[in-house]
């Protein structure tokens, strides 16, 4: 939870913000800890672009009309001690080359980005917008206190850089390498180097794509003579990376003895099934609610449903083997031999992953034991209460489409194909309550 006071976008509004935050800070949390922020936010170099600055970081730039050269944020926030800022930019003759930390020698200095050894500005964040997290040293557990320990200048500052020509790492790519640019800041006349590092030994660039005209440039150090407005962006490959590419989306099984991690430019969504999830829907349907795996890494030695749509890479990462174990796993895994006749339980019921139906089939012949390669469920029959189900589904949505009837999202439907109603009539979009068929299939629709 955040406690926002107040944000002013012109210099030197401290008084004006100061009174304004006294008469909000009658409603201090007694318990809460607050932080005070004083930022300010630059262009650079100065009239090359517009700024605007927010701490959402999902805005359309297309709808931002109060574009500026220069901000000021102040604001005191409950029980945060650093505070994301995300700073949008406006050019038509310039690429941002995302955002810089400023510095000063004192309080009564101008501020000038941060540079390096060599004069160059040392680029903080590329992200899309850039984002700027400065941390405050100026807390207290009243709001009203913390309010009177603001200072009179900004105690931080970034700056949004804008360049001719900006090099950059593809979506999804940044854990295989980086790039350099010899003079980050750049314009019409100059002469510049970019350069493609790869992260380590098992990483490989593998070209460059001119955003003007799409071309593959596979020169590295690539030498450009600036004039004019140009994106280079770098790709590289991965020796220990497993490439999966599904255009229209689809699902897969996936298990490895090691830790991996999921990157690339596509979507990956890992799912794993906990123990004490067996659940009955209220059509008398069982399903084992499956787990959204959060982050990009994928438990060790465990099977799981993979979702996957375009372009991802699963990295070996072995050094995580030990943090990203699943507890208490109901799926297994029979390997690469199978599971023997010898091991199987009399007393034990068994399911395999049904891939395309969203489900776990019962086996109902396991006296050769279990195929390789394959995701199923052990289960004992008294779990069902005498009533065995033939499937077991993934979800209480699958279950509750094995009625024939599913319910689906507004905003997943715009996703869909065509639309018609329960009288076979094509239509836009879901509309009021009621039946209507998508892909072929029979949906329940609600408005919320």
């Amino acid at each position: 939870m955040r406690y926002f006071l107040q944000n002013f976008v012109f210099k030197r509004g401290r008084y004006l913000s100061l009174f304004c935050l006294v008469l909000f800070s009658l409603s201090a949390y007694s318990n809460s800890e607050y932080y005070y922020f004083f930022t300010e936010f630059h262009t650079y170099p100065s009239g090359k672009g517009k700024i605007y600055v927010s701490d959402d970081k999902s805005i359309d730039p297309s709808t931002i009309t109060d574009w500026k050269d220069e901000m000021e944020i102040e604001e005191c926030i409950w029980s945060i001690g650093g505070q994301d800022y995300y700073v949008y930019g406006k050019s038509d003759d310039y690429f941002i080359a995302g955002v810089a930390e400023g510095t000063r020698p004192d309080e009564t200095s101008d501020w000038t980005p941060t540079t390096d050894e060599n004069g160059n500005i040392v680029i903080k964040n590329q992200d899309t917008p850039p984002r700027y997290s400065p941390s405050s040293k100026i807390h207290d557990k009243d709001s009203l206190t913390c309010v009177s320990k603001a200072p009179l200048f900004p105690t931080h500052c970034a700056y949004l850089l804008f360049t001719r020509v900006a090099a950059k790492v593809a979506t999804g790519y940044k854990n295989f390498g980086s790039v350099t640019c010899s003079k980050v800041i750049n314009d019409t006349g100059d002469n510049i180097t970019l350069e493609a590092v790869p992260a380590d030994e098992r990483c490989h660039f593998t070209h460059w794509v001119r955003k003007s005209d799409g071309g593959k440039v596979e020169t590295n150090p690539l030498s450009v003579a600036v004039s004019g407005k140009e994106e280079y962006t770098a790709y590289f490959s991965c020796d220990s990376a497993t490439v999966i590419n599904e255009p229209n989306g689809g699902f897969m099984i996936w298990y490895s003895e090691n830790s991996n991690t999921i990157t690339g430019p596509g979507v990956a969504i890992s799912y794993s099934f906990a123990q004490d999830s067996l659940k009955q829907a209220d059509n008398n349907a069982w399903y084992v609610g499956k787990r959204t795996n959060t982050g990009s890494s994928l438990y060790t030695a465990t099977p799981q449903i993979l979702y996957v749509e375009g372009e991802v890479f699963v990295c070996n990462t072995p050094q995580y083997n030990e943090i990203y174990n699943l507890s208490k796993p109901l799926a297994q895994w029979s390997g690469e031999s199978g599971v023997p006749a010898s091991e199987i339980s009399e007393g034990l019921l068994y399911y395999a992953v049904d891939i395309e139906n969203n489900c776990f089939v019962k086996l109902s012949d396991v006296s050769s034991g279990i195929a390789p390669k394959t995701m199923y469920l052990a289960l004992s029959e008294s779990m069902f209460e005498g009533n065995v189900p033939e499937k077991i589904y993934w979800s209480a949505e699958d279950a509750s489409a094995a009625t024939g009837i599913s319910t689906v999202d507004v905003k997943a439907a715009a996703r869909l194909g065509r639309i018609y109603n329960i009288n076979g009539i094509e239509v836009k979009s879901l509309g009021r309550d009621g039946i209507y068929i998508i892909d072929g299939k029979k949906v329940f629709h609600k408005n919320k």
